[in-house]
């Protein structure tokens, strides 16, 4: 994890994703505007299944993870 302190004394926590997030990450996909969706993914979607959203949460940290 990591912690960003920001000018009006705010802080934010970075953490690498997990698959408990599944269902949050799933919930923000489906939740967001159609025209968000089409610019991320190039084409119309309406929904993403969780064998769509199950790769995102599944990070092979050797692999995947960028360091800083």
């Amino acid at each position: 994890m990591v912690t960003f302190r920001l000018a009006n004394e705010g802080q934010i926590r970075l953490r690498p994703v997990s698959p408990d997030d599944e269902p949050m990450i799933a919930e923000a996909f489906n939740t967001a505007p159609q025209e968000t969706l089409l610019h991320r993914f190039f084409t119309p979607l309406r929904r993403l299944s969780s064998e769509q959203v199950r790769p995102l949460v599944m990070i092979d940290p050797v692999r995947e993870v960028c360091g800083r």
